[in-house]
């Protein structure tokens, strides 16, 4: 992903973000089977994308997805 579209999502751009969901579509697809569950997946990572420092994006939205 690219740095400067996570860097906008970050920083709370609207299509950014959009942008940065799609793009973990199959990761939280992994994480969550059913419509609700992934909604609710959607909603966890855009929540926590203010606290993404850098780094390996992935391993980040494992990490949220991970969380109960």
């Amino acid at each position: 992903m690219r740095t400067e579209i996570l860097e906008s999502a970050v920083a709370g751009d609207v299509t950014a973000t959009a942008e940065v969901l799609r793009e973990a579509e199959s990761l939280i697809r992994g994480y969550a089977h059913s419509e609700e569950e992934q909604q609710a997946a959607r909603v966890r990572l855009w929540a926590a994308l203010p606290s993404y420092d850098g780094g390996g994006f992935e391993a980040f939205a494992r990490e949220v997805l991970e969380r109960p």
